[in-house]
Formats: structure tokens, sequence, C-alpha cells
């Protein structure tokens, strides 16, 4: 199994082979800042507050 620090780099790689892309919904950004979660580590990079 991956180490945590080299896992999104195995998310990255397996969209990219299957020609997948990281949406980014409207939503995600009030729901990481309401429940003060952590953002995603993988996919693409967003600004979070």
């Amino acid at each position: 199994m991956d180490a945590p620090d080299t896992a999104p780099a195995v998310y990255d790689d397996l969209a990219a082979r299957y020609g997948l892309s990281y949406g980014h919904p409207d939503w995600l950004e009030e729901i990481i800042a309401r429940y003060r979660l952590n953002p995603p580590t993988h996919g693409t990079p967003t600004v979070h507050r």
C-alpha cells in the first residue's frame, strides 16, 4: 500500500491514464468551511478559506 504522501500522485496518474479530470463543485468551499474539514490533497489545487 502507498504511503499517505505518495497517494495523491497515484490518483493523478490514474486520472491521467483514464482521461479523467477532477471537478470542483460550487458548494465544496462552503462544506469545507462549515464542517472545518481538511481540503482534498489530490486533484485540482484550490484555494480554501
